[in-house]
């Protein structure tokens, strides 16, 4: 086996000894075991399947031992294609298409995005909302949508060179741009739609908030959103 691979040294080695051994001997099927259950689950999240869940595929559980909850984790929307938000409930169909999001977890939500994954628009278009009621998210209410209220990120500067934490909001029709507070003090302003902005964790307790402002410099705050940043450790130490 000096110098060979598995596969040209030792798989036709044990072919070999294993048609001499079971020569003469009779052929079964293989019997499933009883107390098997088959499930088709979500394969990113390892529950059950919820309709809408893009890869599926059916596993096979010892009973008692497969999944209980319905996948949550994607939600279907209706996307406006000329600009790529949310569509108003007016919008008409020829001028949208249905589009499956991932809703990432907070633990994981700044990889997903710094790793290009495609992200749920989070403003409504407001070239859907002339002659209609306003729909949620463009009342003139602004809101931080990550990081989400109480969410705890981990920094380890020795295992990745450029962390990030994305500040991301949900903002109305009008905002120009948006200042992000960070701790009592304006941390970055973001002047180009969506207005997010990504920040460098530093360890400790913090509180965020999303100051939107207007053509005529009217000013809309949003609620403030805690969250932690804490030193990662290894789970060997």
């Amino acid at each position: 086996m000096r110098d060979i691979t598995g596969i040209v040294g030792a798989a036709p080695i044990w072919n070999q000894f294993l048609e001499e051994y079971l020569k003469g001997t009779k052929e079964t099927d293989f019997v499933r075991p009883d107390g098997i259950v088959e499930k088709e689950i979500c394969k990113e999240t390892g529950l059950l399947y919820d309709g809408i869940c893009p890869q599926r595929r059916t596993e096979l559980f010892i009973r008692g031992s497969e999944p209980a909850k319905v996948s949550s984790m994607h939600r279907k929307v209706k996307v406006d294609l000329r600009n790529g938000l949310l569509a108003g409930e007016r919008c008409t169909p020829d001028k949208t298409f249905e589009q499956v999001y991932a809703l990432w977890p907070d633990g994981l939500y700044a990889w997903a995005k710094a790793s290009g994954r495609p992200m749920m628009p989070i403003s409504y278009s407001p070239l859907c909302t002339q002659g209609d009621a306003v729909p949620a998210g463009e009342t003139g209410m602004i809101a931080v949508t990550n990081p989400r209220r109480g969410a705890v990120f981990e920094r380890a500067p020795h295992l990745v060179a450029q962390e990030g934490i994305v500040f991301e909001v949900q903002v109305p029709s009008g905002v120009q741009r948006v200042e992000w507070n960070l701790d009592n003090r304006v941390e970055a302003i973001a002047e180009v739609f969506p207005f997010s902005n990504i920040w460098k964790p530093v360890t400790g307790r913090h509180i965020l908030k999303a100051v939107g402002v207007d053509s005529r410099g009217l000013r809309t705050e949003s609620e403030a959103i805690p969250f932690e940043v804490v030193e990662y450790k290894a789970g060997f130490e």
